[in-house]
């Protein structure tokens, strides 16, 4: 129905409040609003926020700025710019400067307290990926070939310091001879899954890695394989001591290989 001019609106007298002015004068008498008690997540508080400081630039809501005004804490284009006008102190620019030489991250030599590590370590704890997550990633990296022509070729030698028999058939071949437990304190592969989720490594008696033949690797746990790491001529003589009675290994009496090809000794 349209009015003419001068003429007033039928209900122009009347004294009924809009549903949004009734709610609002409701609140405002002691009614409770609906969202009272209500918390926002911090997802929701930084969009709500976002939109709200966007809007104040362009003017479509009651706020402080209005379309056409400057604001001082927003930089071209309606761009948050937290630092706008602020000078840096000649302290934080020599920081900045020494962060950036050499490529060197801001996050170096920081030091995480024990709290903050406690909640890193439980928040990693029983982590499964997701298989959703995983075909995704597959999908992400199926016909990828890191080849000569890639920046990151590295000619081959992503193997080293160990030599390319040095493989997992090697490794399964050497936990089966062993019986799938320690050679040092008899812990099955079975228990150390279930502690560590790992399986036995293999260690090599004489330290030198491209010495990939069963007679210089053992079956070891990971708290063994750790005590291992000093004491090294004691240790290779004792590997060298227990595989001799084991399995009739030779060696000399500075600790070398004998290696007896006609037996295949060394597949």
């Amino acid at each position: 129905m349209r009015f003419k001019k001068g003429e007033k609106q039928w209900n122009n007298e009347n004294k009924l409040l809009t549903s949004r002015k009734q709610s609002i004068a409701r609140n405002l008498k002691g009614g409770v609003p609906w969202n009272k008690g209500i918390k926002m997540n911090e997802t929701f508080r930084r969009m709500r926020s976002s939109v709200m400081k966007q809007k104040a630039i362009d003017g479509t809501h009651n706020g402080i700025f209005k379309k056409g005004k400057e604001n001082p804490s927003y930089g071209k284009k309606g761009k948050l710019s937290v630092n706008y006008g602020r000078k840096h102190s000649e302290e934080t620019k020599e920081k900045i400067s020494k962060s950036k030489v050499g490529g060197s991250s801001w996050w170096k030599g920081k030091q995480l307290s024990e709290e903050h590590r406690k909640k890193l370590s439980e928040s990693h704890k029983n982590y499964k990926m997701p298989h959703s997550q995983k075909q995704k990633i597959s999908i992400a990296l199926k016909g990828r070939f890191l080849g000569e022509d890639s920046s990151r070729w590295n000619g081959g030698t992503s193997f080293e310091p160990y030599t390319l028999d040095f493989n997992e058939q090697f490794k399964e071949s050497i936990r089966e001879r062993d019986n799938r437990s320690c050679v040092v304190c008899n812990k099955m592969e079975e228990d150390e899954l279930k502690e560590r989720r790992w399986k036995l490594s293999i260690h090599h008696i004489d330290y030198i890695k491209i010495n990939t033949f069963p007679q210089n690797c053992i079956a070891l746990c990971h708290c063994c394989h750790n005590k291992t790491l000093i004491n090294r001529p004691h240790w290779t003589i004792f590997f060298q001591s227990l595989l001799k009675e084991l399995y009739q290994y030779e060696y000399t009496e500075d600790q070398k290989i004998i290696l007896d090809f006609t037996k295949g000794d060394t597949k």
